[in-house]
């Protein structure tokens, strides 16, 4: 079976979600390619796509929504999952993800179907914000630091158990 595994990426975190994703979807014995999500042209050649986005202003980033729009018709013959870093709100040394989708994304979560939506706690540093987005993010208790889990970053990912499908935390 072959995996599209796409990512949209501001600062490389998602990128590197994608490969621990592809990297579990080869010790399933599939075949998996990495590529950012640009609105090429497919051809149909993958079984199956995992998909997924950095969040900013709680939505996916433009790329991935307009990947989305442009192969709507040909992800909704295959089987799809999405996925997406970021994270939602960051007091102290807290993160918490949340579990709802971005709201661009319902509409396409009626028609793909997607067999689940992952989420990943991302990265926060300094240089992802203006002025005025560290004056906000500081004021709200945010810290900057790296709020991935290492040891549990592909348990219940796409591809870490049943390959692109079933575990993990989803949405639907």
């Amino acid at each position: 079976m072959a995996v599209l595994v796409g990512y949209a990426s501001a600062h490389g975190c998602t990128r590197y979600v994608a490969k621990r994703i592809a990297a579990r979807l080869t010790e399933h014995d599939l075949t998996a390619d990495v590529r950012a999500l640009r609105p090429h042209r497919e051809n149909g050649a993958y079984d199956a796509f995992v998909l997924g986005s950095a969040i900013h202003q709680a939505s996916w980033l433009p790329e991935a929504q307009g990947y989305l729009r442009h192969h709507t018709s040909l992800l909704i013959r295959y089987l799809v999952r999405l996925f997406r870093t970021g994270v939602a709100h960051v007091t102290g040394r807290t993160a918490r993800v949340g579990v709802i989708p971005p709201r661009q994304l319902s509409r396409y979560h009626r028609v793909l179907e997607p067999r689940g939506y992952h989420l990943f706690a991302g990265v926060v540093e300094r240089s992802h914000y203006d002025f005025l987005g560290r004056l906000v993010f500081r004021a709200l208790g945010g810290r900057y630091d790296d709020y991935r889990d290492w040891r549990n970053h592909t348990k219940g990912a796409p591809g870490s158990e049943d390959p692109v499908g079933g575990a993990g935390r989803s949405v639907r």
